[in-house]
């Protein structure tokens, strides 16, 4: 117990240091440079290991599925052992992954450190909104997943830029050379700065009650919603990425450089999203609210390509705009349906952020796999993903969501943890028990 309580005053104190927001920045960026950077490599990485195009393309699925099923894992097993020895673990195995990747003699050989490149990634993201949830609450939560995923906006802007300059001087190897190195970098970092953030709460969640964890999370319909909401809405996301080469350098005909400028303008809508759903959340916005102003840009935005799409009108000027605000919806969703899933969830928050994670990147590895397997690289197939994708989003919100906020309220108060303070939610109009907080260790 004195063990814990040290621990858990050294993760209050390091939440406070710069260094635990970059940190944070890193955890969080981890995702969309392990698969953007990669993005302009996948020719070379066919032609240098003779392997079709498209099977090089499953660096970028492999990476996808091992990230959505290691959140199964790992998110569980942090409530279990503890953050930071998950925490450790994954980004010694991302770290390890990457640099084997760039010794890598095989086709064979490069996917399956891909996807043990993703299990760690994944691991990672899953302790990282776990370690959020614990140190703060209420709206603050929503602040700062909103500002992680304004983060995760500036690395799409970058990476096919930064990408594309290691292919240039060092080739695709160096690149996952790279990604190694900036995980060694991340572990020593957590190593020596992050402490332990569940203090007292280490250990109260049994092996035995993993699954009761995952039902539990599983049986709150709105949380569920919210789950399903970022999982389609970043298969929407992954639609356009996997599309855009096609979509700009195959049918458009721009260059290599004007296709990165492009890319980065496009995805720094993502930050402006992010922007908006912290402001409103500080605010007091209520999620619902924001969740549905997200969901229908996206539909707007993909509505808006395939209408494109089908009068054959997409051009460069004509597609940026929609797939702005694309990017926009997503920034403003991803945080929004994360503080969904997670707050009412604060005595299994490792199940829940494994939850949400392991949703996100099966909606991400869908629309990819549906994008890539048409092999037609056509606008329209690129839309109509997209739109189907954003129209779920939509759907879900009406069944799930819209009408949740009452059904989660009742189901917490009547099945609370054992030993867990009341969960955490936005401020609603019931007795003040209920907004009670765990005392600090």
């Amino acid at each position: 117990m004195n063990d814990a309580g040290h621990a858990s005053a050294a993760a209050r104190a390091s939440r406070r240091s710069s260094l635990y927001t970059l940190l944070v920045a890193a955890m969080v960026a981890l995702p969309p440079l392990s698969i953007d950077m990669v993005l302009p490599a996948l020719p070379s990485i066919a032609s240098s290991l003779r392997a079709p195009v498209g099977t090089a393309g499953l660096a970028i699925s492999l990476f996808l599925a091992g990230f959505a099923i290691s959140q199964l894992v790992l998110g569980p097993l942090s409530d279990l052992l503890g953050r930071r020895p998950v925490l450790l673990a994954s980004c010694a195995g991302f770290s390890l992954a990457g640099i084997g990747a760039a010794f890598a003699g095989s086709i064979a050989g490069l996917l399956a450190l891909r996807l043990l490149q993703g299990i760690g990634a994944g691991g990672c993201m899953a302790v990282i909104f776990a370690v959020v949830r614990d140190l703060f609450e209420g709206d603050e939560v929503r602040s700062r997943l909103a500002t992680a995923n304004a983060i995760m906006g500036i690395a799409p802007m970058v990476a096919p830029t930064v990408g594309a300059l290691f292919l240039a001087f060092t080739g695709w190897r160096g690149l996952f050379a790279f990604l190694g190195a900036g995980g060694v970098a991340l572990l020593l970092g957590c190593g020596l700065r992050l402490g332990e953030s569940i203090g007292e709460n280490r250990r109260r969640v049994a092996a035995g009650e993993l699954a009761a964890g995952y039902l539990k999370v599983l049986s709150v319909r709105s949380v569920l919603g919210c789950a399903l909401i970022a999982g389609l809405s970043f298969g929407l996301l992954q639609a356009y990425v996997v599309g855009s080469s096609f979509l700009f350098l195959g049918v458009l005909h721009v260059t290599p450089r004007a296709y990165a400028l492009i890319f980065a303008t496009i995805a720094s809508g993502q930050i402006w999203g992010a922007t908006g759903a912290a402001a409103l959340a500080r605010r007091g916005v209520r999620h619902q609210a924001v969740l549905l102003g997200g969901i229908l840009l996206g539909l707007a935005g993909s509505g808006g390509l395939l209408f494109l799409a089908t009068l054959g009108l997409v051009r460069v000027a004509t597609a940026i705009p929609t797939l702005l605000l694309v990017t926009t919806a997503l920034g403003l969703v991803t945080p929004t349906a994360a503080h969904g899933v997670l707050a009412p969830m604060p005595h299994v928050a490792g199940t829940a952020s494994a939850a949400l994670g392991f949703v996100r990147m099966s909606g991400g590895a869908l629309a990819s796999a549906l994008v890539s397997l048409s092999s037609s690289g056509s606008p329209l197939v690129i839309a109509v993903v997209m739109t189907l994708f954003a129209s779920g989003a939509l759907v879900v919100w009406l069944a799930a969501v819209s009408s949740g906020r009452q059904e989660t309220h009742h189901s917490l108060l009547a099945t609370p943890p054992s030993g867990a303070g009341a969960p955490c939610r936005e401020p609603v109009p019931v007795a003040p028990s209920a907004e009670s907080r765990r005392s600090p260790s």
